[in-house]
């Protein structure tokens, strides 16, 4: 599980979020266990990460309304703020190393 506080962010830039995991995955997955929690309405959405075969990068996704993936990023799904926070978790098998 990876837990994301925005207190300490004064810029929170542009294009799509991602977090890099520890190590490259095996295989290409898709983690659905995760949460936007928009503090200043009390609104959540839905967060994913999708990462790909022999790739430490998990990419942000939230699903809106229709149930399509977008990029998560500054604005989308909302535009984002100190008090906000996010949580994406799941399992995957490391590629070998070495």
């Amino acid at each position: 599980r990876i837990n994301v506080e925005m207190t300490n962010i004064t810029n929170f830039g542009t294009g799509q979020y991602y977090v890099d995991l520890p190590f490259p995955s095996k295989y290409g997955i898709l983690m659905r266990d995760g949460c936007l929690h928009d503090e200043s309405t009390g609104n959540q959405w839905a967060i994913s990460g999708h990462v790909a075969a022999g790739q430490s990068r998990l990419t942000l996704w939230y699903t809106n309304g229709t149930g399509q993936d977008e990029i998560f990023d500054h604005n989308s799904p909302v535009t984002l703020n100190v008090l906000d926070t996010f949580h994406v978790s799941g399992s995957y098998i490391a590629s070998a190393v070495g």
